[in-house]
């Protein structure tokens, strides 16, 4: 029926399928056979039915062939008989590496394609597994070719072919299970599974091992027959037979070899052992345990073969009266508070004519302290910033105590000894934290059970501030934060405080004035407060409004500077105290007289600052203006005298008088002496021509300086016949 219902499926595919390159016979593996190669094609023994596996020794497998007898079934989807080829190349798969080899003639693979004295590769086979129709296989190998194999096919019916292989296994085959099949175009369907070769380990043994008799014959069991027997010198071995001459030989363990088809198996065999080791066993040493700890004895021998019986004189130890071979587990018991103590009696058995004295060993058992604590409900459950309780712990025996804290960042150490100490819990994650504190208590050599403590520890806000209440707008404050855990965040109540989140470090020199609330927030705080608040205010600077640069004539007499703005007070330095200003001074700055220290134009920077009240503002930024003094000439002060000196400059200057100083509108010049004409102009503080010269006669000069602005101005005026000049400083209002 399977085969049917491959065949119809193949033909719905039509001719359509064909057309994309399908192949017009489809060959599958269905059925196999192992055999002997000890015949021709047809009387060859069968070595096992077919579709079952074989296991064959490994000496054997390299030192005579297998023959392996495939059947494939050819059918096809063409509409009509026809003849195609299929493969005949044989794999091997081997369990280890899961990849197919092909077989043949390459010794360093697992298998080779052999020769036979029966059956000559090339040879048509004749049908010995086939149910039905038959295309005669071909017999394969290390001779005949491997190519593919020309065979028939028909619609209404399967056909069927059988090739049959002969192999070997060579040297590099190891012990293990091998998988073959050959080449088909569809999948193998086998009927009873893959064909499988097991290729085993030889059984070699002695199997009355030791001997320890005087006389007598050792003989081997051995799955392997036709090979040689060594041995070291002082055992008495035929090496053809493997039989070991008691008497002969000399006591002692050894090792026996067995050479069969280039492989070497090897087994041991003891000879009247008991001369040196009269109990035929290792020694034990006396057992020391703590009660409760799972514990084992193994026994130990040189020799092979042996079994080991024991008598316990102590089953009070939690070890039962009697058994055999090793103790592989028992949990020694002891349940008062000094050292148990038992005798355990042990004698070899085994062997051939063997008798082994017996050999006794200790097995001590310590007490094991019994650890408890004060607490009666595991756990404490504490705020971030709170103590927590103590906890005293108790041991059934004296000693000492240890324990061991898995998240030391609660703020307890990450180990300790005694008692746990009461200590401030701490967080530095915004998410509750459950650390286990495990103790143990320790007593000559033997720890006791686990006692732990929980701590629940949840995050806490607890109480924050900053140094102070007030600040001025610069540098930056760092807030201090007490009673609580830490991985919160920082906020305030306004974008205008410029405060860093992680740390609550405000940099004041970004933030606006005013006064903010700043909040510490954390999360899952669970039982505990998740916010705490403080305020703190920035406050405003203190302003100066800026003062034009000024720039006056030598000896003139300036107007006082008023400093305007929202300082309480102005303080104020001075760069160059050669222009006739003091260094420094506070307040407003005053008129002075302005000189010149040499001929040339000098200034000096006037630097204001605001001044805060302490309270409610704080110094504000520097506010620098200029006053520059240029050379006008000879310049008198600002009186209607002149000096008394004897030159013609002096006595010009003595001359003339200009009032009234100050004015609100026009100034009288009154000139007293000799010259006919005069030259008459105004300049303003910065030696700008405000007026332009004018030639009078009169000695009696009206000068109108109504139209000008509040200020200090020049009059000067100069003798065209002899060029000399003389200015007045007059301060308009």
């Amino acid at each position: 029926m399977r085969k049917l219902l491959l065949f119809f499926v193949l033909l719905c595919t039509g001719s359509a399928a064909f057309a994309e390159g399908i192949p017009p016979i489809f060959s599958t593996q269905e059925e196999f056979r192992w055999r002997k190669d000890n015949g021709n094609e047809a009387t060859a023994s069968w070595e096992a039915p077919a579709g079952t596996a074989i296991s064959v020794p490994l000496g054997t497998a390299t030192s005579q062939n297998l023959r392996l007898r495939i059947r494939v079934a050819s059918s096809t989807i063409t509409g009509s008989d026809i003849t195609d080829k299929v493969g005949r190349q044989l794999y091997y798969m081997d369990a280890v590496s899961g990849t197919w080899t092909p077989i043949s003639t390459d010794a360093s693979k697992a298998f080779v394609l052999s020769t036979s004295p029966y059956v000559a590769g090339g040879t048509a086979t004749t049908a010995q597994l086939s149910p039905g129709a038959f295309n005669p296989g071909v017999m394969l190998d290390a001779v005949a070719p491997t190519d593919s194999l020309t065979v028939s096919a028909s619609p209404s019916a399967t056909k069927y072919t059988e090739f049959e292989w002969v192999i070997r296994a060579t040297s590099a085959a190891a012990p293990g299970t091998y998988t073959f099949q050959a080449d088909a175009e569809m999948p193998a369907v086998w009927a009873n599974g893959a064909p499988t070769l097991v290729i085993a380990e030889p059984v070699l043994t002695y199997a009355g091992s030791p001997y320890c008799g005087a006389t007598g014959t050792a003989s081997p069991t051995n799955s392997l027959a036709g090979g040689t027997y060594s041995a070291p010198a002082g055992l008495s071995i035929d090496p053809t037979s493997g039989d070991v001459d008691l008497a002969a030989s000399t006591p002692g363990i050894y090792t026996v070899s067995y050479l069969f088809a280039g492989s070497t198996t090897t087994t041991q065999i003891a000879v009247r052992p008991q001369v040196a080791s009269p109990t035929g066993m290792a020694t034990v040493p006396n057992q020391v345990f703590c009660a409760g700890a799972n514990s084992s004895i193994a026994f130990t021998s040189s020799i092979g073969g042996l079994s080991y019986n024991w008598i316990n004189s102590n089953t009070a130890i939690g070890l039962a009266a009697s058994g055999t071979n090793d103790v592989i587990s028992f949990v020694p018991q002891n349940s008062g508070a000094t050292l148990v103590s038992a005798q355990l009696n042990v004698q070899a058995t085994g062997g051939t004519g063997c008798y082994f004295k017996p050999t006794a060993f200790h097995i001590n058992v310590k007490p094991t302290p019994v650890l408890s604590k004060n607490k009666i409900f595991n756990g404490q459950t504490v705020c971030a910033g709170t103590a927590t309780t103590p906890v005293v712990f108790t041991s059934s025996l004296p000693g000492s105590i240890t324990w061991t804290n898995n998240i030391p960042s609660i703020g307890l150490a990450a180990m300790g000894s005694g008692n746990l100490p009461s200590f401030v819990a701490q967080s530095d994650v915004n998410a509750a934290q459950m650390a286990t504190v495990t103790a143990l208590a320790y007593a000559d050599g033997c720890f006791s059970n686990a006692v732990t403590e929980q701590y629940q520890v949840f995050p806490a806000a607890g109480a924050i501030a900053y140094p102070q209440a007030t600040y001025c707008a610069s540098g930056r404050v760092f807030p201090t934060r007490t009673g609580g855990g830490g991985g919160g965040t920082w906020s305030a109540n306004s974008g205008d405080l410029a405060i860093d989140p992680a740390t609550g470090a405000i940099a004041l020199y970004a933030s606006q004035p005013g006064t903010y609330t700043v909040t510490y927030s954390v999360m899952d705080a669970g039982i505990c407060a998740a916010t705490a608040t403080t305020n703190v205010t920035v406050l405003p600077r203190a302003t100066v409004n800026p003062v034009p640069n000024i720039t006056y004539c030598n000896n003139s007499v300036t107007a006082p500077v008023t400093f305007t703005g929202t300082a309480s007070s102005y303080t104020w330095t001075n760069s160059n105290p050669a222009i006739g200003l003091a260094a420094s001074g506070t307040g407003n700055l005053p008129s002075f007289t302005t000189t010149l220290p040499t001929p040339a134009n000098t200034y000096a920077l006037i630097k204001v600052t605001p001044q805060g009240d302490g309270a409610a503002t704080c110094p504000g930024k520097d506010m620098v203006f200029r006053i520059q003094v240029n050379f006008c000439g000879v310049v008198a002060d600002h009186g209607d005298t002149g000096g008394d000196g004897s030159t013609a400059r002096t006595a010009f200057d003595r001359q003339v008088a200009a009032s009234p100083n100050p004015t609100s509108g026009t100034v009288r010049v009154q000139y007293t002496g000799t010259a006919t004409q005069l030259v008459v102009l105004v300049r303003d503080q910065f030696g700008t021509v405000l007026q332009p010269a004018r030639r009078v006669s009169s000695n009696n000069i009206q000068v109108d300086l109504g139209s000008l602005r509040p200020g200090t101005y020049a009059i000067q005026l100069t003798d065209p016949a002899t060029g000399l000049s003389v200015v007045r400083s007059i301060v308009k209002l």
